[in-house]
């Protein structure tokens, strides 16, 4: 109604149902737009049920897009905090490494201090 260029082209988007009630309605778009122009009331009508569908559409679209990120950022947190996971393992590992040594090969506090300071 808004783009003459579009007339006669093929819709480009797949629809798919997903309601077995589901109703399709088709109009001529000539004589909609003689109807709409001739009834400000069923254009009003008719442009206003095409916004609320359009507005509905990005917030699905927007909700979508948001979920898509939250579950990117998810997996991001969670390489994160393995990554971070395991650089402490190792850390305690090596650690744990020192302190064997340190224990099978070290001197006692009174070996290091005879004086006792």
């Amino acid at each position: 109604l808004v783009d003459s260029s579009v007339k006669g082209k093929n819709y480009p988007h797949r629809l798919v149902v997903t309601e077995n009630d589901t109703l399709v309605v088709k109009w001529d778009a000539d004589k909609l737009k003689d109807v709409m122009e001739s009834d400000k009331d069923i254009e009003s009508a008719f442009l206003q049920s095409m916004y609320v569908e359009l507005i509905q559409g990005l917030r699905r679209q927007r909700s979508d897009e948001e979920r898509k990120k939250d579950r990117r950022s998810k997996l991001q947190r969670r390489a994160a905090k393995r990554t971070t996971a395991q650089i402490m393992s190792d850390s305690l590992h090596e650690f744990e490494s020192i302190a064997k040594h340190a224990i099978h090969n070290g001197r006692t506090y009174e070996e290091r201090n005879p004086d006792g300071s």
